[in-house]
C-alpha cells in the first residue's frame, strides 16, 4: 500500500504552544505638532550618531523607545524597542494611518495579547493631539501571525504537500489535504524543515515547519520556556535504549487586512477591521483556516463539497483553536533571555581578562604571576580606564537597562519586584 498519513494509525499530538507570534496594528488621530517636532530632532541626532552610535529615546506610555535615524517605509518617524516597532506618519495620504505598531514576538508572550496591545494603546494616546476622537483612537488591525506549535508528529514532504500541488512537488502529495493557497513551496536543505503555503504577500498565508529547526536560525531559544510551560513538552525521549531530541512542529497562518475578507464572506461580522472585533473571532477565525483554507479530509464531490469529514488527526488541528487565544503573559521569558545575555557577557569577559593577563606576563617576564595575583591588577586598570574618561558605571548601567531591558517595568503587571528579577 502506499505509504500516506491516512492509511496510518492517527498520531496523538501534543500542543506545547499557541496564540499571536505578531500583531500588528494602526490607529489615524492627528499626531501632536509638538510630538512631531521633538521627535523630528531626535531623529537628526539619531543620523549624527550613526549605526552604532547611541541613539536618542522617548518615553510614551511606559515605552522607552529609539529613535531610529531612518525612516519607514510606511512613515517618516520610526521608534524601537524591544516590545515594539512604532511608525508615526504626520502627513499621510487620505484614509491612511497616523500610527501604526508591530508588537513583537517576544512581548506579546511575556505580557500576554491583551497587555501587549493595551501598551501600545498607551504610546498612541500620548502621540495623538488632543483633538482626536474615541473613534480615531480605537486600534485597527492590519496583520497578525496565528500559529500552535505541537510534538507527537514527523511529517514528510509528502503528507503535508497539498493535491493540486502535484506539478510542483514532482507528484509528491497527500490527496487528502486541501488548501486555497495557489502555490506550495518546499524547504529542503540538509533535512526536510517544512512547507509554505501561499506568499507572505498575499492576504492569507500559511505554514508548517520545523519550529526547532528555526529556533538556531532565530535565536529566540526562550520559546523553549513557553513549551515547558505547557507541561507537554518532551525535549529528547528513549527510542530503543537512546536519547533521541523531540523536535516540535509549528502549524502558522499569516494574516494581512486583505486577507479578512474571506472570513467576512462568511457571515462571521460585517466590519472587520477594529482590533476588538477581531479579538472576539479569534477561535472562528482559526476554526476557519483550519476547517477551509488548509484542511485535510476524504475526497469532495462537486455536489456537495462538505460531503467527507475532516481527517482525525487533522481534527486535532481544529480543536486547538478554542483554548488558543487566552494567551497570558510569562514574565520568565524576559529572565530566561537576560540570563542568556549574561552568559555571552561573561564569555567575553573571560576571554578579555585571559587576553589582560597575558599581557601582563609579556611585561613582567622573569616574573610571572598568576591570573589570580594578576586579577586585582586588571580590575583597577579597567576602573582605572573609566575614571580617565568619566565614565559612572551606575548610570551606564541604567541606561542600558532602560534602552534594552524595559520590559522588567511590565513585571510590575505580575506584582513581583523589579529589583529582585533584576
Amino acid at each position: 500500500m502506499e505509504s500516506n498519513l491516512a492509511s496510518r494509525a492517527v498520531p496523538l499530538l501534543r500542543r506545547v504552544g499557541g496564540g499571536l507570534d505578531s500583531l500588528d496594528l494602526w490607529w489615524n488621530p492627528p499626531v501632536d505638532a509638538g510630538v512631531v517636532k521633538h521627535l523630528r530632532e531626535r531623529k537628526v541626532e539619531a543620523k549624527e550618531v550613526g549605526r552604532k552610535g547611541k541613539k536618542p529615546w522617548v518615553k510614551y506610555g511606559d515605552e522607552l523607545l529609539e529613535v531610529q535615524g531612518n525612516a519607514a517605509r510606511i512613515g517618516e518617524l520610526l521608534l524601537d524597542n524591544e516590545h515594539m516597532s512604532v511608525v508615526v506618519e504626520p502627513n499621510p495620504l487620505k484614509g491612511m494611518p497616523t500610527v501604526m505598531v508591530a508588537l513583537k514576538s517576544f512581548f506579546l508572550h511575556q505580557v500576554g495579547q491583551d497587555a501587549a496591545a493595551a501598551a501600545a494603546q498607551s504610546v498612541v494616546y500620548e502621540i495623538a493631539g488632543d483633538l482626536a476622537t474615541d473613534e480615531q483612537l480605537d486600534p485597527k488591525m492590519t496583520g497578525a501571525d496565528l500559529y500552535v506549535d505541537v510534538q507527537g508528529w514527523r511529517p514528510t514532504l509528502k503528507q503535508i504537500t497539498p493535491r493540486r500541488m502535484g506539478e510542483q512537488c514532482e507528484g509528491a502529495v497527500n490527496e487528502r489535504l486541501y488548501t486555497r493557497a495557489v502555490k506550495c513551496t518546499a524547504h529542503l536543505e540538509k533535512r526536510f524543515e517544512g512547507c509554505d503555503y501561499g506568499s507572505k504577500a498575499s492576504g492569507i498565508s500559511g505554514a508548517i515547519y520545523n519550529k526547532t529547526l528555526e529556533l538556531e536560525v532565530s535565536g529566540k531559544t526562550w520559546f523553549e520556556e513557553i513549551w515547558a510551560k505547557s507541561g507537554n513538552y518532551r525535549a529528547t525521549e528513549i527510542v530503543n535504549g537512546e536519547e533521541v531530541k523531540q523536535d516540535v512542529w509549528r502549524l502558522e497562518f499569516r494574516i494581512k487586512r486583505k486577507g479578512l475578507t474571506e472570513f467576512m464572506k462568511l457571515g462571521a461580522t460585517e466590519n472587520f477591521s477594529r482590533w476588538e472585533d477581531v479579538r472576539k473571532h479569534l477561535d472562528g477565525l482559526w476554526s476557519y483556516l483550519t476547517r477551509f483554507w488548509l484542511v485535510m479530509r476524504g475526497a469532495r464531490s462537486k455536489s456537495d463539497r462538505l460531503a467527507n469529514p475532516i481527517d482525525p488527526f487533522w481534527q486535532q488541528f481544529v480543536d486547538m483553536g478554542e483554548l488558543l487565544f487566552s494567551q497570558k503573559g510569562i514574565d520568565t521569558v524576559l529572565r530566561r533571555k537576560l540570563h542568556k545575555v549574561a552568559e555571552r557577557g561573561t564569555a567575553a569577559a573571560a576571554g578579555y581578562l585571559v587576553q589582560l593577563h597575558a599581557c601582563a606576563q609579556w611585561d613582567e617576564r622573569n616574573h610571572r604571576r598568576t591570573f589570580d595575583q594578576n586579577l586585582s591588577g586588571i580590575l583597577e586598570g579597567v576602573r582605572e580606564y573609566m575614571r580617565d574618561r568619566s565614565w559612572d558605571p551606575e548610570l551606564r548601567a541604567r541606561a542600558r537597562y532602560h534602552r534594552e531591558w524595559s520590559a522588567m517595568e511590565h513585571l510590575h503587571l505580575m506584582g513581583e519586584d523589579v529589583e529582585e528579577a533584576a
